[in-house]
Order: structure tokens, then sequence, then C-alpha cells
């Protein structure tokens, strides 16, 4: 995004729900965000609905991703407006970038 002469990156926060250590789909997706050239957040593992909803809006992020999902429920009704789309663990890193490009600069 443009902003006045500055240039705005796209932040996007990945979130890895849950109690199991597996984050691997996580891993992958910031790293393409990355080299995309988005500012990619990454939660760690073991963190709450209630501090990934807080990283989500003071990071100011186009978009929490990845989540199990009985949990999507909570951290909608936490975030109300932040959660745009859910992608699971055969969503494309290419899909998932597009979508959030063009998320992004409709905001």
């Amino acid at each position: 995004m443009n902003i006045g002469n500055k240039q705005q990156s796209i932040r996007c926060l990945t979130a890895k729900v849950g109690l199991n250590s597996h984050d691997r789909g996580a891993h992958v997706i910031a790293r393409a965000f990355h080299k995309t050239g988005f500012e990619a957040i990454y939660s760690r593992l073991h963190k709450s609905l209630d501090e990934i909803v807080r990283a989500a809006v003071q990071e100011e992020v186009a978009s929490p991703l990845g989540t199990h999902d009985t949990l999507v429920p909570k951290i909608t009704d936490g975030l109300k407006e932040g959660v745009a789309a859910i992608f699971g663990p055969i969503t494309s890193a290419e899909e998932t970038i597009e979508f959030v490009r063009e998320t992004a600069l409709e905001r």
C-alpha cells in the first residue's frame, strides 16, 4: 500500500492455536509471507485465544491466519471484525498471499 510517499508493508499474523506442538504449516506460511515482502509476525506455540486476539489488535495485522476450525469462532468473537478468512492445511501459500494482498489493499 502507498500512503503519501511512504510504502507501507502488509502485516500478517500467523497463529497456531492449541496444545499440540506441530506448527510446521504456520512456519511455512509465515516464511512465504516474508519472502513476498509482507511483514510476517508469528505468534509462537501455546498462546491462548486472548493472547492471539491481543497480538492481532496490537500489531494491526491484515488477517490472523491458521487455526483449528473448532477454535475459530472464539477468535472471531474476540476480534469482532478482524478475521477475513481461514486457510486450512491444503491451501497453497500463493492462494493465501493473493487473498491477503487483495484484502489488505481494500482496508
